[in-house]
């Protein structure tokens, strides 16, 4: 009797286990075949990819299946196998350094690369740029007033332009994100600063004179701001500066012109930009320094044996597939005797 309610215990507690592992198993088979399905890929096709979410699983805060999620997102996007595995890292470390959703840093971080018109590697240093705007908008988002989200919200209205008048991905998130420190909501920065370099590269004035060089590109942004300062001191008092700027990029641009002029007095401006330039490994960093913590401890517990859990299910999910397979076809075979 006692033998027996050992073995019932024993029974209920293995199925449970097996129950676990077959539903995180099954989870992770979804997410990673919905990857293959964006691209029209077999699993075959997609087994690099595969690998790396599962090495995923088993070293972050992230389990597989949440690393696969991250790549359906970056797939959809338009992102190559080949592109996905160099910047997926750093799209996990940018949401484990902000708290965000995988999904939704993603998304933000495939929007700036591809509205400032960046490759996932860059040709020249072989490096991921991916990985790059992860780091300088986790950056960006714990020096101001601002979050990955927001900046990314941001981007959408002006990267396009940033990108078309030669500004880098650091000064482009730099700008919005100090708008978004002085107060300008995360839509009113990116449209503002849009408009402003708009008027500017539209118009006739002194500054836009002065902001282009031998070749009819714009200035770096640095320079840009510098003579927008200096001619809206030339203008007189207080009254006269705002109507200057007023005129200069109108009221929507007057919001980024006059904000970014006084950050660029104050230094401001070049003391972020600079630490953006050097952002690399913040995102990674930020993720560590966030877990550094007994629930950031239990929360790489339960990765790893999600990861263990998949890999279990992995041993046996051929002839369970077979069995529910030949199931299948019995009851479809079989409709009118059921």
């Amino acid at each position: 009797k006692e033998v027996a309610k050992v073995g019932a215990v024993l029974g209920t507690a293995f199925t449970a286990a097996a129950y676990k592992i077959g539903s995180a198993g099954m989870d992770f088979e979804e997410a990673i075949t919905a990857v293959g399905a964006v691209g029209l890929q077999t699993r075959e096709q997609i087994a690099d990819l595969e690998k790396e979410a599962l090495r995923l699983g088993a070293t972050t805060k992230f389990t597989a299946t949440e690393a696969a999620n991250a790549m359906e997102t970056m797939a959809r996007a338009g992102f190559s196998n080949q592109e996905i595995l160099a910047g997926v890292g750093g799209v996990l470390d940018a949401a484990a350094a902000s708290g965000l959703e995988i999904a939704e840093v993603a998304n933000h971080v495939s929007n700036a690369l591809k509205g400032m018109g960046l490759e996932v590697t860059d040709a020249a240093t072989g490096m991921s740029n991916a990985t790059r705007v992860a780091d300088v908008l986790a950056l960006a988002s714990s020096r101001t007033n601002s979050s990955i989200g927001s900046l990314g919200e941001s981007l959408k209205n002006v990267a396009g332009t940033a990108s078309d008048l030669g500004m880098s991905i650091e000064d482009t998130i730099g700008a919005v994100a100090l708008l978004q420190d002085v107060g300008l909501d995360a839509s009113v920065a990116g449209s503002a600063l849009n408009t402003m370099l708009t008027e500017i590269a539209a118009g006739s004035t002194e500054v836009s004179k002065r902001a282009k060089d031998a070749h009819g590109n714009m200035r770096s942004f640095p320079e840009l701001l510098a003579i927008i300062s200096d001619e809206a001191a030339k203008s007189g008092g207080n009254m006269d500066r705002v109507a200057y700027l007023a005129d200069l990029v109108g009221l929507r641009g007057q919001k980024a012109a006059t904000n970014l002029a006084k950050l660029f007095d104050s230094g401001k401006v070049a003391s972020l930009t600079d630490e953006l330039n050097k952002a690399a490994g913040s995102a990674q960093k930020m993720a560590e320094l966030r877990m550094d913590n007994l629930k950031g401890d239990l929360t790489l517990l339960e990765s790893a044996i999600d990861g263990v859990k998949v890999a279990l299910y992995g041993l046996e999910s051929g002839p369970l597939r077979e069995v529910v397979q030949g199931m299948t076809d019995w009851v479809s075979a079989n409709q009118e005797l059921i």
